[in-house]
């Protein structure tokens, strides 16, 4: 182990303890790759896989930084790393996924990715990345692999959902794109999951494990010395985060259909159709950046909820993805309700971190409906702000987070053996 490795693992054993101190990465920021970002997903500070990239990279040295974003997705200027250079690889008519031909138009994708590998060596210009990273979301992860291995540099890919439900092609495409997938997987330096049930998941199906990268909280994360004390009369509850599946949507409209009277459902997301019967109960305001987001629940919060979709087609991805949102959720020093499968990687983390969540397992309204009853409690409520803040200190640390990435790049630049891989 070189001296550089063990002071990345000392920083995430430190980390781990919740006394994370934000910026100590960059006492071996030098020795870090020249690293090119390429894919679909953007980096900048809004939500889900764009903030963890963005966290990800806070600290990393601008310098040897490039970020190649693409049509799918662009940042907005006023949202991105300062001093990074941002480039746009044009190939996708995000309009087009969205149309009624999206399928047809996901396999023209799918087939061209070695011609936008050839394009990137031309945009990248001066810029010689010893590295390359890229998200297993879209399409353009398969032209980072492509460039990396044509370019003989290490790959490193990271999946903060399961890839199947961001790939629109046709049916009998999906077994080709699932051996691209494998093909990338196996063959990546590193690959960085967001939960380990993900690692094990992936472990069963591809034959290799991933190293685990949580989601976590940004350097400007407020930081609270004890929880929010509040009365349980007229409580609000709160949901933050996206409703394009119906799976969350129908957990979060059935919470404010059982909530007592006077209690009311505040949903920090795009605003969606609700049911007239229901107009008194949900409030909608507009998505927030994540130290603002956290500011305002801190402010009139009382239970923070977390769902994971019951519905069938959406069941691997839950037992999967845990969600980003559980970084801010546990920042806020308000209880947290979990309502999902038993399998669920919420379910499971709340399980696994007793005291942190008030979890219900079952598709029940009744076992939700006890959930909510035993909230009512102010001390019950103020036990679980404990428990959140405590394991949340830890489990989602920017720097802890950070080491484990940097330790794997650091393991790369120095001499590690990569695996082999043909191209896609």
């Amino acid at each position: 182990m070189t001296a550089l490795t063990r002071k990345l693992a000392t920083l995430r054993d430190r980390s781990s303890t919740g006394k994370s101190e934000p910026r100590q990465d960059s006492q071996f920021a030098g020795d870090l790759p020249r690293l090119l970002y390429l894919g679909d997903v953007p980096v900048d500070e809004s939500f889900a896989g764009s903030t963890l990239l963005y966290r990800l990279f806070q600290s990393y040295p601008v310098d040897r930084l490039l970020v190649v974003e693409t049509d799918m997705q662009s940042s907005p200027n006023g949202r991105r790393l300062d001093g990074v250079q941002y480039l746009r690889l044009r190939f996708v008519r995000e309009r087009l996924l969205r149309s009624r031909i999206r399928n047809v138009y996901g396999s023209a994708l799918a087939l061209t990715t070695g011609l936008q590998a050839r394009k990137v060596r031309r945009l990248i210009g001066s810029f010689m990345p010893d590295a390359v990273v890229s998200v297993s979301h879209g399409f353009t992860w398969m032209t980072a692999f492509r460039f990396a291995k044509a370019n003989d540099l290490p790959f490193h890919l990271i999946l903060h959902d399961d890839w199947r439900h961001a790939m629109p092609v046709p049916r009998w495409m999906q077994p080709a794109i699932r051996r691209r997938f494998a093909t990338a997987y196996r063959g990546a330096t590193e690959c960085y999951c967001i939960s380990r049930y993900m690692v094990e998941e992936y472990a069963r199906e591809f034959g290799r494990k991933g190293v685990v990268l949580s989601p976590s909280r940004g350097d400007d994360c407020p930081r609270y010395e004890a929880p929010r004390r509040s009365s349980s009369v007229g409580m609000t509850y709160a949901y933050a985060g996206s409703l394009h599946n119906d799976g969350y949507r129908d957990l979060v409209l059935r919470l404010a259909s059982i909530l007592p009277a006077g209690s009311r459902l505040l949903v920090y997301s795009p605003e969606v159709t609700v049911p007239p019967d229901l107009n008194e109960r949900i409030e909608f305001r507009k998505p927030l950046p994540p130290s603002e987001l956290i500011h305002a629940l801190r402010s009139e919060a009382d239970v923070l909820f977390c769902p994971s979709s019951f519905l069938s087609e959406e069941r691997l991805a839950m037992r999967m993805n845990l969600p980003s949102k559980l970084a801010e959720y546990t920042a806020v020093g308000v209880p947290i309700l979990i309502w999902g499968p038993d399998d669920s990687s919420p379910v499971k983390w709340g399980r696994e971190h007793p005291g942190a969540a008030c979890v219900v397992d079952r598709n029940s309204d009744a076992a939700l409906r006890n959930a909510v009853d035993r909230l009512e409690d102010a001390e019950v409520r103020f036990q679980l702000a404990v428990g959140a803040m405590k394991v949340g200190d830890g489990f989602f640390s920017a720097a802890s987070v950070r080491a484990v990435f940097h330790q794997g790049l650091l393991a790369t630049s120095h001499g590690a053996e990569r695996p082999a891989a043909s191209l896609l």
